[in-house]
């Protein structure tokens, strides 16, 4: 597996165990995400639409409400429809 795959990998298990948990600072969750880029030598993470899809998986594992999944992504995406998007397909694919 590549470090990328691995990368989106530990990004859909660290998303849905940060919202079991009940997360709610977006800062930390992006540092967090950050954190498990520069560990797999990943560079311009928030760019790629691969990440905001393995968020999407994550949120799509987490038992919560459509509510609660379209107000973290609202808050994680800043509305940028792109991200939005990619954050659809992964969380669709996890149901």
């Amino acid at each position: 597996m590549s470090s990328s795959a691995r990368f989106h990998q530990d990004v859909e298990h660290f998303t849905a165990l940060y919202v079991e948990e009940r997360g709610r600072d977006e800062s930390s969750f992006l540092a967090g995400i950050g954190d498990l880029a520069r560990e797999r030598g990943i560079s311009d993470w928030e760019a790629e639409a691969a990440t905001w899809e393995a968020i999407g998986r994550g949120l799509g594992r987490a038992p919560l409400s459509e509510a609660e999944r379209n107000a973290y992504a609202q808050a994680w995406t800043d509305g940028d429809a792109d991200r939005v998007r990619a954050l659809g397909r992964g969380t669709a694919t996890a149901r």
